[in-house]
């Protein structure tokens, strides 16, 4: 379980760094806020890396060689799995209207901004990457 241990290792370091930056300009509430969620994102994490392992036989490819035998493409899947998360973030949005909840509804309101930029950049990534292209 290498890929999955060095996927492992960069999500928690650049979380935490995300948490740490996000924190400082006040957009979270505190420190123990920030390291509740680093804790349960981790948990998240290594049980969605074990049943996705189960469930392709193998772990996330992250090399071009591994990639091209698996038949995956991890930018492609990165582009469905944000339009995935938005779907689901603007149903959320829409119900929580319902509930009046003002400071979920502005953390919402938040993500969604977040989940289209990195929409965005992951579809302009996708313009420029030459995997699978290299003779053109």
């Amino acid at each position: 379980m290498e890929n999955n241990k060095e996927i492992k290792r960069r999500f928690i370091e650049e979380m935490k760094f995300a948490g740490e930056q996000l924190e400082a300009v006040k957009d979270i509430e505190s420190f123990e806020l920030r390291d509740e969620i680093l804790t349960q994102c981790k948990s998240i994490l290594s049980q969605r890396l074990e049943t996705g392992a189960e469930s392709y036989q193998q772990e996330v490819p992250i090399s071009l060689l591994e990639c091209r035998l698996a038949h995956r493409d991890n930018l492609a899947e990165a582009n469905e799995e944000v339009i995935d998360a938005l779907v689901y973030t603007i149903a959320e949005t829409i119900l929580q209207t319902q509930v009046k909840c003002n400071k979920s509804f502005s953390y919402l309101k938040k993500a969604k901004a977040y989940l289209y930029y990195a929409l965005y950049f992951l579809m302009v990534a996708s313009k420029h990457d030459k995997k699978g292209k290299e003779n053109e």
